[in-house]
């Protein structure tokens, strides 16, 4: 997190930079601008023609500030030397726009409860629910992430994260155990039918490993694991219910060390 303070053109601006919350799987930083009035009493987000505050996305801190300097340059001139010392001490009591990469396309949902910035959500038509309080609703809904906070009853944006393609072992870093009981419970869903309890299982396991790919934390994956517990109690399969349960049991057991220790 950094503030950086320009003169461009007659305007003094200040550009707010932070590291990008993961969504998605990617990283990098995000840059907010604001200009600097009443002597630096107070701050203005500066935004585009449709009102919408301006925001810049790069890999890195340098390229991000460099994409800012270079809007707020075509919008006020060119920029007067090396940064300033920021004056504005009110940024910190600014509410900023949502952290969200505008490279993707975002879904706008109804918060049937209270969902925190960054929770994992079920979405099911045009409603989400953290995934923390509902068990999977079937294979047509999805799973996102929120990419703001959003009340109960209230709509706010969601990115979708489950049309990821879903590995066929655990990501990179788990263990070996956790690997094979991953690499089961997909292999076993392979030998599922295409009944509606069938592909809602295939569902279920979809999220968690977009949970596990994306190493939510210990809530997120808890609530993904009991998700695909429900489903497998609904399975017609009752052979492949002992498969399941025992690579489930091994993969939540491996889990659960890992989160134990320092």
């Amino acid at each position: 997190m950094a503030e950086y303070a320009f003169t461009f053109g007659a305007r003094s601006c200040l550009i707010k930079t932070y590291v990008q919350v993961e969504i998605g799987g990617e990283s990098g930083y995000i840059a907010f601008t604001f200009a600097v009035e009443n002597d630096g009493l107070s701050l203005r987000p500066i935004g585009d023609r449709d009102g919408q505050p301006l925001t810049f996305f790069a890999q890195t801190e340098e390229g991000v500030l460099a994409q800012a300097s270079e809007g707020l340059a075509h919008r006020f001139g060119p920029r007067a030397g090396a940064p300033n010392s920021p004056k504005a001490a009110s940024i910190r009591h600014v509410q900023l726009p949502a952290l969200i990469d505008d490279r993707r396309p975002a879904l706008t949902v109804l918060a049937q409860d209270t969902i925190r910035a960054g929770d994992y959500v079920v979405v099911n038509g045009h409603y989400a629910t953290p995934l923390t309080q509902t068990p999977w609703p079937g294979s047509g809904a999805i799973l996102g992430r929120a990419l703001e906070g959003i009340d109960a009853g209230h709509c706010g944006r969601v990115r979708d994260v489950s049309s990821k393609t879903i590995p066929d072992v655990a990501p990179p870093g788990r263990s070996e155990e956790a690997q094979r009981a991953w690499a089961a419970l997909k292999r076993y869903a392979g030998w599922l039918g295409h009944d509606k309890q069938s592909n809602n299982m295939r569902a279920a396991l979809d999220a968690l490993g977009v949970v596990l790919d994306q190493r939510g934390g210990p809530e997120a994956t808890a609530a993904a694991i009991a998700s695909v517990r429900w489903e497998l109690g609904r399975l017609h399969a009752v052979d492949l219910k002992k498969l399941f349960r025992n690579a489930l049991h091994d993969l939540s057991v491996d889990l659960d060390s890992a989160e134990g220790e320092p």
